[in-house]
């Protein structure tokens, strides 16, 4: 095949979808409402809003939006929520940051609309939840300031409606997505969120949550929010905790629906990937992967879960993601991940078409799209055993990933270049075979070489030596010693999610 990808990649055209005209309708009807004056407008989260709620999270975001107008028309200010929700939803699903700008805006005016609103209960919460979603987007959108403004204010309102209602817990469920969201927030702007003693460790969230959804079992207005709030559990235990066991069987019980819920089918997928069950992935996520699927993020999954064993289907899915693309989100990704591809196939002109679109076009602000760029620039110095490794790594072939290395011992030790990375590689796979010892052992090795600016191999030893040391060794003064360490380093891939969660050991331990 010469170079098919490549010229879908620079021939596709990608089509943005609009609902400005549907959002416009809906102000129309909220500015009839008169709401600080004849009191017509109200909260009452019934059948309607339950109906548009599971709309949105089946993506029946058209449905959705259609039943959340009718009750903003009839004065069920819920609606702006549930509204809200779908548009959210649809926006994030589709990858297109121009969408996320015309969302930004949106969101804003539907907090204005609430702040006028009567006073209930699920006001404070609904004002929250956009600004959450208004944070998320300007995050995509690379505005980590507006994100970090964005987020304060939803910790303001989710704190004045819990001292306002204390019986009403669902607002937990959005301060616990800000302690979150928290690691994805550079270090020069936590200041702005991080107040009033906010800044808790992960595992007060986790708690939080789990007596959040224990305590929505019998309740009949918002019962249907514990999926939800089960999802975010476990993907905050699986991501920022990599208690990938438990917080997998967490998204488990969350997604029964998987066969028949587009959503819950990617959220599984996905996280079952993460968790290194790259089979059980591929067999989910297959259920809705392909040219025509609704989300196209599942195919960039499924292609990922194929490249990590090795299969020449990778590169199919790949194909399927980029020309279904709205946006750019994760688009120059893709493109070095199919340069490993064709690097190991020794394709040698692929390689070079590859890293030149890395070059040419324009980069979204996802983190693994500017890593991408950075990995781009020295791909020559890649080496296929340690590529192969690293990809086997991905996929949870963790012996098979270290006998290859093994067998290229000699080699991989005689150059500064490989040898780091054969020293980090060896203990990241005794950590996940948990041989914890022999990982220690490698890892001290890896922070012996010298640190590299753009290169995150000396600060994250520290960390999951800290990790080792505190869970599974108990040692922690050892643990304080490498949390500690981990903080010295800047100008590194992924910097603020390992150092804002090294604070948070520090904080736990001391």
């Amino acid at each position: 095949m010469q170079l098919t990808l490549e010229n879908l990649a620079l021939n596709k055209i990608r089509k943005v979808k609009s609902w400005s005209t549907k959002a416009s309708f809906s102000l129309f009807f909220i500015a009839c409402l008169n709401l600080s004056g004849f009191g017509k407008a109200h909260f009452n989260f019934n059948s309607e809003s339950k109906q548009a709620y599971k709309q949105a999270f089946s993506a029946n975001y058209s449905g959705s939006i259609a039943t959340s107008s009718k009750q903003i028309a009839s004065g069920n200010l819920c609606g702006i929520y549930t509204n809200a929700l779908a548009r959210f939803l649809d926006v994030t699903f589709a990858g297109n940051e121009s969408e996320d700008k015309k969302l930004v805006e949106f969101l804003s005016q539907q907090i204005d609309i609430l702040d006028d609103a009567p006073n209930h209960e699920f006001a404070g919460f609904a004002k929250g939840e956009l600004s959450l979603f208004e944070a998320i987007s300007h995050l995509r959108l690379g505005e980590s300031f507006s994100a970090a403004l964005a987020m304060r204010r939803a910790y303001n309102y989710l704190e004045d409606n819990l001292e306002n209602y204390p019986n009403f817990k669902l607002a937990q469920k959005s301060l616990c997505m800000v302690q979150a969201l928290l690691s994805k927030i550079p270090s020069s702007y936590k200041g702005i969120v991080e107040f009033m003693g906010y800044e808790t460790d992960i595992s007060v969230a986790l708690t939080n949550l789990n007596d959040l959804s224990q305590s929505l079992i019998n309740n009949e207005t918002y019962g249907g929010f514990k999926n939800e709030v089960e999802i975010y559990r476990g993907i905050i235990m699986l991501k920022l905790t990599q208690k990938f066991h438990e917080g997998f069987d967490i998204i488990k019980q969350a997604t029964n629906d998987y066969k028949n819920n587009v959503i819950s089918c990617y959220v599984r997928g996905k996280l079952a990937l993460d968790s290194k069950r790259t089979n059980e992935a591929i067999e989910i996520l297959s259920i809705y992967a392909g040219p025509n699927s609704p989300i196209g993020f599942i195919n960039y999954e499924i292609a990922n879960a194929y490249l990590y064993k090795l299969d020449k289907k990778a590169s199919l899915y790949y194909s399927y993601f980029i020309r279904n693309s709205k946006g750019l989100i994760l688009l120059k990704d893709t493109y070095l991940r199919l340069a490993w591809d064709a690097y190991l196939k020794g394709l040698d002109d692929n390689v070079k078409s590859w890293l030149k679109l890395i070059e040419t076009q324009t980069t979204s602000n996802h983190e693994r799209d500017e890593t991408a760029v950075k990995e781009a620039k020295t791909f020559y110095k890649t080496d296929k055993t340690l590529l192969t490794v690293r990809l086997h790594f991905d996929g949870g072939f963790y012996e098979y990933a270290l006998n290859i290395l093994q067998k290229d011992q000699e080699r991989l030790l005689k150059s500064n270049y490989t040898r780091i990375r054969y020293y980090y590689q060896s203990a990241r796979l005794y950590q996940d075979m948990n041989m914890f010892n022999e990982a220690i052992i490698n890892f001290k090795l890896t922070v012996n070489e010298p640190f590299i600016e753009n290169e995150y191999l000396v600060p994250v030893s520290y960390f999951n030596m800290g990790i080792i040391y505190e869970e599974h060794l108990h040692k922690k003064p050892d643990a304080i010693q490498a949390y500690t360490r981990c903080l010295e380093f800047s100008n590194y891939p992924y910097e603020s999610s390992y150092k804002y969660r090294s604070k948070m050991a520090l904080k736990r331990l001391k």
